[in-house]
């Protein structure tokens, strides 16, 4: 055995491995490759995951559907409740871009992400 293993090494060793040990010992470095990537992305993810809950203001949320459901709006109201769509859908189009990013991180598509966080379609 070399003083430093290298990944050639190990695969010319498992190539002695019967099918049984070999399998064994893939489970493990998967499992130790998870692990590395577990810890080496939670706190992006983290904070991906902070900024995509955060992404619509949720204040403009409320308010635009308290105008919504009024029968008749005033000029400004109006004027108000175009801005706040206005901000919400910029606000929406933003989140998106967080799941894609999320998703990329996760090596998933958007709609697999979406589906892992309990989201709509985004």
């Amino acid at each position: 055995m070399p003083a430093t293993m290298t990944a050639d090494y190990i695969t010319e060793a498992a190539q002695n491995l019967s099918l049984p040990e070999l399998d064994a010992v893939m489970e493990r470095l998967t499992t130790i490759r998870a692990h590395r990537r577990v810890s080496a992305l939670s706190q992006t993810e983290a904070d991906l995951l902070k900024r995509i809950e955060t992404a619509v203001p949720l204040t403009a949320l409320q308010r635009r559907k308290t105008l919504k459901a009024q029968r008749e709006l005033t000029d400004e109201e109006h004027s108000e409740f175009a801005r706040l769509t206005d901000e919400i859908e910029t606000a929406e189009a933003g989140r998106i871009d967080l799941l894609s990013e999320l998703a990329a991180l996760r090596g998933v598509t958007l709609p697999e992400v979406a589906r892992q966080l309990g989201l709509g379609r985004p």
